[in-house]
């Protein structure tokens, strides 16, 4: 088979001759009671919950900034919206161990109309600097 992607292939073709060049590494999280250190910044990442963020909310770990790539609803409707919303409001997970403010970041969404969210900034396209 040659390795040369073409347009016209399907998304399995074009899979199929590019997979034997990605590097797979295995990664250990690290357990949820890990403490977070005061000189040091923990990243809580998640992807493509698709409405369903609140069936991981005992396996999420405690940070200092949560970034949510890809969907975090199906269709982009606002009570999706709005339930994403409201859970990443009640959420322990996202508590600074300073004082400080949380800032979380959600980037790439299926939604890019925030007018429906307080307690996240929708990011697409943006840089952040984090202080």
């Amino acid at each position: 088979m040659s390795s040369q992607v073409k347009s016209s292939d399907t998304p399995d073709a074009i899979w199929q001759k590019i997979k034997v060049n990605q590097k797979v590494k295995n990664l250990t999280p690290l357990p949820l009671d890990t403490p977070i250190y005061p000189d040091k910044v923990r990243f809580v990442c998640m992807s493509d919950t698709h409405s369903n963020a609140e069936a991981f909310k005992d396996r999420i770990p405690n940070g200092d900034v949560f970034i949510h790539t890809g969907d975090f609803t199906y269709t982009g409707q606002v009570a999706e919206v709005e339930k994403f919303n409201k859970f990443l409001g009640k959420s322990h997970h996202y508590s600074n161990t300073s004082s400080e403010n949380v800032l979380l970041v959600i980037c790439g969404p299926t939604v890019q109309n925030g007018s429906h969210v307080t307690n996240f900034r929708i990011c697409v396209d943006h840089i952040f600097a984090l202080k």
